[in-house]
């Protein structure tokens, strides 16, 4: 039988240190930032001055977020993402590939993995 161990984010908040804690606070900033771009972007009909003031605060925040991603994941040496350290001309292919390895039909039960919240 197999089994899978699904972790919530309340297992690992205990793991956290104070710098991890801050790095989570700033991406939920952006995030939470971005998402009330979006909402305006969303009420604008069309391609407005103020709708495309949103456009472009909207990608300065991605650009925050992965300027903080970078700075979070330098930190720790076993951590490898593949959005930074592939090519990018080869991350279309690597995400297909772990799209399928992650797909629950692919039989091997390391490659799929569970989220809950």
């Amino acid at each position: 039988m197999n089994s899978r161990l699904v972790l919530k984010a309340a297992d690992l908040e205990r793991a956290l240190t104070e710098n991890d804690q801050r790095g989570i606070a700033g991406m939920n900033e952006c995030r939470s930032e971005a998402s009330a771009s979006f909402k305006a972007i969303s009420a604008w009909e069309s391609r407005s001055s103020p709708a495309e003031n949103e456009t472009d605060r909207v990608i300065r925040l991605y650009k925050t977020m992965e300027k903080l991603m970078r700075e979070i994941t330098d930190e720790e040496p076993r951590l490898h993402l593949y959005g930074f350290e592939t090519p990018k001309e080869r991350q279309g292919e690597v995400s297909r590939l772990i799209a399928e390895l992650r797909h629950v039909r692919t039989g091997n039960d390391e490659f799929v993995y569970s989220i809950g919240i």
